[in-house]
């Protein structure tokens, strides 16, 4: 059965500052991680062309949106297992520096999708074919963009998951957790659990988990090597 994707006709242009306080708001209602939107902007400035904005025509709002993150294999290891934050990844620090390579070196990266979202629905497939998803058609999107770096060696991709239909969106598509967890627990005050007030408890691989009875928001790392 053939497989198709009704975004593949969609054109593909930047994430604009506009897209981005979007993403940077809905990102922060979902999950109370502390990311700035100066890191988050750092991220698609120091890498565009892994951050796409997929629209019907020019002038028309996005359908959807992907930002990914090319991670050197050294620091994307340590995210995989939390000893690096999603937060914390600096750019000019975590991402490949094409002007340190030498000609013949390549580097072993790893694609790191911080936000996927689509924001229109999909038609309903053609008989005879099956759907690709929108998460689907936008990781392909970013291995074949990423791909067109002749210095890049793409080792996998990874996800921080915030919510149980993004992780198994992403289980989908043949991701596995790599036992690092992030847990966000409402603190009490006086004995009443206050929402607005939280810490965040890490389970690293070969944790036993503690108790996370008043969880307000839970992540977890998912993986695919290629």
């Amino acid at each position: 059965m053939a497989s198709t994707s009704d975004f593949e006709t969609t054109l593909r242009s930047p994430v604009d500052d506009d897209v981005l306080q979007g993403v940077y708001a809905s990102d922060q209602e979902m999950y109370p991680a502390p990311l700035t939107f100066t890191r988050l902007k750092s991220w698609v400035d120091a890498c565009p062309d892994l951050s796409i904005c997929f629209r019907r025509s020019g002038a028309t709002p996005p359908v959807g949106v992907v930002i990914a993150l090319p991670i050197r294999q050294p620091y994307w290891d340590d995210l995989l297992h939390g000893t690096l934050k999603e937060t914390d990844i600096d750019p000019d620090v975590a991402f490949p520096n094409r002007e340190l390579l030498s000609q013949e070196e390549v580097e072993d990266v790893g694609l790191h999708v911080f936000h996927i979202e689509r924001f229109a629905e999909s038609a309903k497939p053609v008989s005879g074919t099956k759907r690709k998803g929108f998460a689907e058609f936008s990781v392909e999107e970013i291995i074949h963009r990423a791909s067109l770096r002749k210095k890049w060696k793409v080792v996998g991709l990874s996800a921080l998951t915030a919510t149980p239909a993004g992780k198994k969106t992403f289980q989908r598509l043949g991701f596995a957790p790599t036992g690092y967890s992030e847990t966000f627990l409402a603190e009490e005050t006086n004995g009443v659990s206050a929402k607005d007030k939280v810490r965040m408890v890490c389970t690293f691989p070969g944790d036993n988990p503690s108790d996370l009875s008043d969880t307000s928001a839970q992540s977890e790392m998912l993986v695919k090597y290629l």
